[in-house]
């Protein structure tokens, strides 16, 4: 009965959040779209462009960086609103990966997905932005020039101890994990990862520090998943998604085995 009530106050204390959030995050943009507005105006203005310019650029910058945030806690406050529709995990990957390249060239990207269609419900763009999460990530835990990030998909089957572990029921799931060989996090640290606003400060780009994996967690969660981390500092970490497998889906395109990953040449 207790476990009951404090799930029904988390719920309640989330909702509450996502509320506020969504407000904040409405009357924040509007303001930075003002600022920034009339910071351009004044920098094609200025009459002095060596004091006037650096000063303007740098407030574009600045209110650029705050849009970025406002734009996760608008996608926060809209992470119960799914629309899902049955759809191959692999096309979802391959998609962020495509986007990845041109953003990530200066890392290596080892995609290996699995060799049969992986038949998740999901609401497509939500995922979309879970993994896109995951990657900006474990890009950020890389230092510049060096590093590799590697892709895996494949269906795993969860019993008992597993399920336990997880708090999921038992039963076939579709695993996404992509692993780095980055700066790792630390145990201490760990626990704290999925806070919304934490940054342990080894990413580069502190526009989206502390909310990515917040949001991602919360994406994977309301489609009754969740997301593991295995983690060693100086030597990298894993991230896994976890979501139910679509068994009618999979049984009609004779997906039963387990299978092994091919690769994926974006």
């Amino acid at each position: 009965m207790q476990k009951y009530v404090d799930k029904q106050q988390d719920r309640i204390a989330e909702g509450a959040v996502q509320m506020v959030a969504g407000c904040v995050a409405n009357n924040v943009q509007n303001l930075l779209e003002a600022i920034r507005g009339k910071a351009i105006m004044a920098l094609c203005q200025a009459e002095s462009p060596d004091a006037t310019q650096a000063h303007m650029t740098q407030l574009v910058e600045f209110v650029d960086q705050s849009s970025s945030i406002v734009d996760y806690l608008t996608q926060f406050t809209q992470t119960r609103q799914c629309r899902k529709q049955l759809v191959d995990l692999n096309g979802i990957v391959k998609t962020v990966i495509e986007h990845a390249v041109n953003q990530m060239n200066d890392v290596v990207l080892d995609v290996n997905l699995f060799d049969c269609p992986i038949p998740v419900a999901v609401d497509k763009e939500k995922i979309n932005r879970a993994v896109t999460a995951l990657m900006d990530n474990a890009y950020q835990a890389l230092p510049r020039g060096k590093g590799t990030i590697i892709v895996a998909t494949n269906i795993v089957k969860m019993m008992n101890g597993s399920c336990d572990l997880y708090g999921l029921p038992s039963g076939k799931y579709a695993r996404l994990t992509i692993t780095d060989n980055g700066v790792g996090i630390e145990k201490d640290v760990l626990p704290h990862v999925f806070k919304a606003f934490y940054s342990s400060g080894n990413q580069r780009h502190s526009a989206r520090n502390g909310l990515g994996l917040t949001l991602a967690r919360n994406i994977v969660k309301h489609h009754g998943g969740v997301i593991d981390i295995w983690s060693t500092a100086g030597r990298g970490s894993a991230f896994s998604i976890f979501l139910p497998l679509e068994h009618r889906a999979e049984e009609k395109n004779g997906t039963h085995a387990l299978g092994t990953s091919s690769s994926f040449q974006p």
